[in-house]
């Protein structure tokens, strides 16, 4: 209950080289001798087993955002997330937040589990002083398909995938030669859907033959799980084989190699490693494996970095877009993959080296708003801004006139855009207020505003896509504000809409999270299901807002606030909090004062 993880986005690929500088002061030589020399030489070498390659460390504190979602794009609640040893779980909303963590900039791993699906997982580059975005979805697990072990069989993985396996090749974890019921969960991911890159484990990134990093191009995954009749574990017995064959789609078959290597996802390692290959017949890649894991047919490139911001030309960072990378001439969807922008608006890149490359940019609504030829790169490049026209990217435009119950003019208010499930929080700090955004036709637009110190709302009010929506006067009176989280620092109040509980019969959470391209994040609880002063048995694991820059902790070694104070507990949660809070948007003496209300 008191851990929370929280998405959207991860950059594509990042790789920081660091290289000793000419100008470095020369300091005195240590004598050697001929077995110090030879010592060194060998630890100077790259290792020649995989077990022996170690990634590289670039220690920074971080902060992740992330989404688990299913094929539907729903989100999964309470799967579980591992990172660097320590768990957490998603929320209602399929969101975890990883806060001021120590990770490894040059690539870290995050795996996700939950009973049903497959195992998930990611290798992302977090950066200091940016929301660090990931997503996953998750792929069902369903052993739907069975053979005997001594008869072996033929099972399908979808989309003409398929692997067959030999009699009498099958093992229990122990090594114990199985006879039984083989039953089988399969799934071939499709390289040319961008959801197969949200499923895919890791990233497209592995280590061949030579224990050297490269960047792959996929021509499609699959993967497989064997289990006995009670759910345990199977494999194929040591010497054994099965064959995979993964169909080519028709878009990438003109430039399909002949022989393409064979990669499996490591996950001690997080990374794919070269191990066999495949050759194309008839349009299918067949090729044979030892063990069962996630396979993938992937055609490798030696690595430079790329990176960039996105903004538009009227310079408004583009934070959570989807960037795609592919290589000319590809039509691979993601051939080196992709990725989101960061709060920055920002991606750092691993792509090959010496190709000319295509970046795509995608809109909020899955359009392409910039398509832009780069390239080819020796060496590590920054492209620098690359602009997307404002009028692609932002299509509609809202302006009215805050009025509180006086029909005085209404400073410091909040309009809120709403659109299906997505919510947009425009603070004013004048009555009359114009901004615009994406809007995709999908669902009604409705418009409301909010007095922030009486706690009020106005109606709703529709608005139109693709159009300038002139709203008029808007009378923020009389409508009770239900189910938020008020927060004011420093005289500066913030309202968390849409704000949900949920117990364990014990503990009671508190949050609200908005899926926005504007972080408006509150989650904190309280330890009971009763009224009462929980002063000394509440927790707060985040509470941030990018539109006030905020990032902020209460300021005490236990992680709680000086005063928590439930006052209602049915048919609403009501409650008050404050204390000193420190991080970003904090000052030295910050002190923060809190409300919430939530409907049971």
């Amino acid at each position: 209950m008191k851990n929370l993880a929280y998405t959207l986005l991860c950059s594509l690929l990042l790789l920081i080289i660091a290289c000793k500088s000419e100008a470095e002061i020369d300091l005195p030589s240590t004598p050697t001798t001929p077995e110090m020399e030879e010592e060194m030489e060998m630890e100077s070498m790259p290792p020649t087993n995989i077990e022996d390659w170690q990634p590289a460390m670039q220690n920074a504190v971080v902060s992740v955002i992330g989404q688990v979602v299913d094929r539907d794009n729903e989100p999964i609640v309470d799967a579980l997330i591992t990172l660097d040893n320590q768990t957490y779980t998603t929320d209602i909303y399929g969101h975890f937040f990883i806060t001021n963590k120590n990770l490894n900039r040059a690539g870290s791993f995050l795996v996700v589990e939950k009973e049903g699906y497959f195992k998930g997982s990611r290798r992302f580059f977090p950066k200091e002083e940016v929301k660090n975005r990931v997503k996953i979805q998750l792929i069902e697990k369903v052993f739907n398909q069975s053979f005997t072990a001594n008869d072996g069989g033929t099972i399908q993985g979808g989309d003409g995938a398929l692997v067959e396996f030999a009699p009498s090749s099958f093992s229990t974890e122990s090594g114990a030669i199985y006879t039984g019921m083989v039953q089988v969960a399969a799934k071939w991911l499709n390289p040319s859907l961008v959801e197969s890159f949200d499923q895919m484990p890791g990233n497209l990134q592995g280590i061949n033959t030579q224990i050297t990093e490269v960047a792959l191009a996929t021509y499609g995954m699959i993967v497989v799980e064997l289990e006995d009749e009670s759910g345990n574990p199977l494999q194929l017995t040591t010497g054994k084989t099965a064959t995979l064959t993964m169909p080519v789609p028709n878009n990438l078959l003109a430039g399909a190699p002949r022989d393409i290597p064979l990669w499996y996802f490591n996950e001690n390692l997080g990374m794919w490693v070269e191990e066999g290959a495949a050759s194309l017949v008839d349009g299918n890649y067949v090729g044979a494996v030892s063990h069962f894991s996630f396979w993938n047919c992937d055609d490798p490139f030696l690595l430079i970095n790329l990176d960039f911001q996105v903004e538009t030309s009227d310079g408004i960072v583009l934070d959570n877009y989807l960037v795609e990378i592919q290589i000319n001439g590809s039509s691979t969807l993601g051939s080196i993959g992709y990725g989101y922008t960061d709060s920055n608006g920002t991606i750092d890149a691993l792509v090959p080296k010496e190709e000319v490359l295509i970046i795509k940019i995608h809109s909020e609504c899955g359009d392409i708003i910039l398509e832009e030829m780069v390239g080819p790169f020796g060496m590590d490049t920054s492209l620098g801004t690359l602009v997307v026209p404002a009028s692609s990217s932002f299509n509609t435009t809202f302006s009215g006139t805050l009025l509180d119950c006086n029909n005085d003019p209404l400073i410091n208010g909040v309009v809120v855009l709403e659109e299906g499930d997505n919510r947009y929080y425009h603070y004013t700090d004048a009555a009359d207020f114009t901004f615009s955004r994406v809007t995709c036709g999908v669902s009604d637009l409705t418009i409301k505003g909010i007095n922030t110190t009486e706690v009020i709302q106005s109606n709703a009010f529709p608005a139109m896509h693709d159009t300038n929506n002139d709203l008029g006067d808007i009378i923020v009176c009389d409508n009770l504000l239900e189910n938020f989280i008020s927060i004011t620092v420093d005289g500066t109040t913030a309202i968390f809409l849409n704000a949900a509980y949920e117990s364990n019969g014990a503990d009671t959470n508190i949050f609200s999270q908005d899926n926005t391209s504007n972080d408006h994040i509150a989650f904190l609880g309280f330890d009971g299901i009763t009224v009462g002063d929980y002063k000394d048995n509440h927790f707060m694991e985040v509470i941030r807002s990018d539109i006030y820059d905020w990032d902020l902790f209460p300021d005490s070694a236990t992680g709680q606030f000086e005063n928590f104070e439930v006052t209602q507990y049915g048919p609403k949660i009501i409650g008050t909090f404050s204390g000193k809070v420190t991080g970003k948007g904090a000052g030295e003496n910050s002190v923060l004062v809190g409300e919430f209300s939530i409907n049971l």
